[in-house]
């Protein structure tokens, strides 16, 4: 009985673990240009973990991730918060 409704958690929380992809791998890329942006030559810093998805985001939106990551880099970096 364990197995079956360990099975069937999984199953059922796996689109959701996947959408979550698509919005850190934003997370990711945008923090990155956020950091370089109008740097030429930029090595950018280690890239924090992606945050929790806001209220008026998408866990499945590339996009939003992206634009909150290059908000966050683009703040860091004049700030010095690495």
């Amino acid at each position: 009985m364990r197995t079956l409704l360990l099975v069937l958690v999984l199953t059922l929380s796996a689109p959701h673990l996947s959408s979550i992809t698509q919005y850190c791998d934003g997370w990711k890329e945008g923090y990155k240009e956020g950091w370089c942006y109008g740097i030429y030559a930029c090595a950018t810093p280690m890239i924090p973990m992606c945050p929790m998805v806001r209220m008026n985001e998408s866990a499945s939106s590339y996009k939003d991730g992206y634009n909150r990551g290059f908000k966050q880099g683009d703040f860091d970096r004049r700030n010095n918060n690495y």
